[in-house]
């Protein structure tokens, strides 16, 4: 317990300013990958850089959610805290959440910890938006507070991790994680006109999809072979995201977008429950950061001076 409260004391904790920033931070998912978002975010709001619209998928949601809330370093504790907590990870957590993951202890301490959570969330000058994937259609659906009845629960629907998660129904649609349809929505942030524009991924440059295995495939044949279009589209899952990843490498070649991506392979599992693990890939996440800081508020055009 104390090298826990160590390395909890690690990671600031307070709140942005709230000065909004034109631009768009688009999240990438990965689970426990997720630890280095946060190390992004968290920077991102020291240095008082605070875009007006979020679009997240899985982990990247639930992350973008408390960077609208302007909540530094909150998600990265509770994750670290809880992260070998069998009611928050695991068969215990599915059979009460429907999911490995317990989104709803999650969501009931980030909703009574502080009232300004809610307040600054709900904020209708800013865009927090969830990718979830359609379980009719096989398509990625744009969720936000304009569009449908529960932030909340389309912050769930995103991170439902296909075979591990029950499909989360939101105004009557069944839904599975955005991952399995849009891994990074770069595409739907240029649509909507952003002129600035930030992608975090949680893979390394250069990383691409090898594929799954064939008890995952064997797992998806017999569970979604009643969607046929969701399962379409998870049969090529990995085709279609190194593609992605590929258009990603030369829209920042051609300076349309700024990237922050791990300098080097996360050490960290789906599920991971070694704290020392996630602080390592949230420190990576503000290092890499910190070491583009300058470069990051040259591009927004703004100065980036701390949060004090």
């Amino acid at each position: 317990m104390k090298h826990l409260d160590t390395i909890i004391s690690r990671i600031p904790d307070g709140r942005s300013g709230e000065e909004l920033t034109p631009g768009c931070l688009v999240l990438e998912g990965g689970a426990f990958r997720g630890l280095y978002t946060g190390g992004v975010v968290d920077t991102l709001m020291q240095h008082n850089i605070n875009l007006q619209t979020v679009v997240g998928v899985s982990a990247g949601a639930l992350y973008g959610g408390c960077y609208c809330a302007g909540r530094i370093g909150w998600p990265s504790r509770f994750n670290i805290i809880h992260c070998g907590d069998p009611h928050y990870v695991g068969l215990r957590a599915f059979r009460k959440n429907q999911g490995v993951i317990g989104f709803n202890i999650v969501f009931d301490e980030f909703k009574t910890e502080d009232h300004e959570n809610i307040l600054r969330m709900m904020n209708p000058e800013r865009r927090m938006v969830a990718v979830a994937t359609n379980c009719l259609t096989g398509q990625p659906t744009y969720l936000e507070k304009t569009n449908c009845s529960d932030i909340f629960l389309a912050i769930k629907a995103s991170a439902s991790m296909q075979v591990l998660s029950k499909m989360v129904y939101l105004d009557g649609i069944p839904y599975l994680d955005g991952g399995n349809s849009c891994c990074i929505p770069v595409d739907w942030a240029i649509k909507q006109g952003y002129e600035k524009i930030i992608v975090v991924k949680t893979r390394e440059r250069g990383y691409r999809d090898p594929g799954e295995s064939e008890t995952q495939l064997r797992a998806e044949r017999r569970l979604y072979h009643n969607f046929p279009a969701l399962y379409d589209y998870m049969m090529h899952a990995d085709e279609n995201y190194n593609r992605l990843c590929d258009h990603i490498d030369q829209l920042e070649k051609d300076g349309r977008i700024l990237v922050i991506a791990p300098s080097q392979p996360p050490d960290v599992a789906r599920l991971e429950k070694n704290p020392e693990k996630l602080y390592r890939a949230y420190r990576m996440g503000v290092i890499n950061t910190e070491h583009r800081i300058h470069r990051i508020c040259r591009y927004l055009g703004i100065d980036g001076e701390p949060v004090r």
